[in-house]
């Protein structure tokens, strides 16, 4: 269940469209990616979220999506967590009181930033080694947006362990290597079967990762894989794309 202030039509099936206020989208992805930051933080956030919008539709008959490829957007909640791929949860902090507003001030300062330069996406940590939007999607944007927060050394590592069994379920074959590797600026994953190899790019490959290990199997671009008994092992930093605006404690 999910609360919504706006109109939503049935596309087709299994396809909701959602027209809302650029301040309700706003407030809605707020409250899913930053419910109890500070206020300058917030304000930070949804002057992205205007620049972004600003930007241009996304997806042929919508500006934007509902799931990472464009943001976490909740609009008035509940805001749900994954524990594992197939469970969905609310904390009771979630519910009651409704998630919180904006002010006419936040909503002022926003528009105001907005109009400045600054980032128009947004991640969840940028592992102190924020990427371009050309590493993620080849767009040929290469401006790299630093983090005040993290500076510039790793931060954040992580590191998971890929069955075999696992990976043949993520992408239909046995997968007999996998190789991080960057090609004109682009983060890729290339994967050899025993007909031969492709390469996917961070949203392809996080996609068919999260469909079997969950949407934290692959944390944000790993920077390297190694093979190991079980499988392979990956690593990395951050969490998150690591594209714009780092919203990491």
């Amino acid at each position: 269940h999910r609360r919504l202030q706006g109109l939503l039509q049935g596309l087709g099936t299994r396809k909701l469209q959602a027209t809302l206020t650029a301040r309700e989208y706003a407030r809605g992805v707020i409250a899913a990616e930053l419910p109890t930051a500070s206020e300058s933080r917030r304000v930070e956030l949804g002057a992205a979220v205007l620049r972004f919008l600003a930007r241009g539709p996304r997806h042929g008959d919508a500006d934007v999506c509902d799931s990472t490829h464009c943001t976490w957007f909740i609009g008035r909640g509940p805001r749900m967590e994954w524990p594992n791929p197939t469970q969905a949860v609310a904390t009771p902090w979630q519910m009651e009181p409704a998630l919180p507003a904006l002010s006419d001030e936040n909503w002022n300062s926003m528009k105001e930033q907005a109009r400045r330069p600054g980032p128009c996406q947004w991640t969840s940590h940028c592992g102190g080694q924020p990427l371009s939007p050309q590493a993620l999607w080849a767009n040929g944007d290469r401006i790299v947006s630093p983090c005040p927060r993290h500076g510039g050394s790793p931060s954040h590592p992580w590191q998971r362990v890929w069955k075999a069994a696992d990976l043949t379920k993520a992408f239909g074959v046995p997968v007999l290597n996998l190789a991080i590797e960057t090609e004109e600026g682009v983060w890729s994953l290339r994967v050899t079967g025993p007909k031969g190899t492709r390469t996917f790019r961070y949203d392809d490959a996080h996609r068919r990762i999260a469909s079997v290990l969950g949407w934290d199997g692959l944390p944000s671009p790993a920077d390297s894989s190694a093979q190991v008994p079980e499988g392979f092992r990956v690593t990395g930093v951050g969490s998150g794309h690591r594209v714009g605006l780092c919203l990491g404690d």
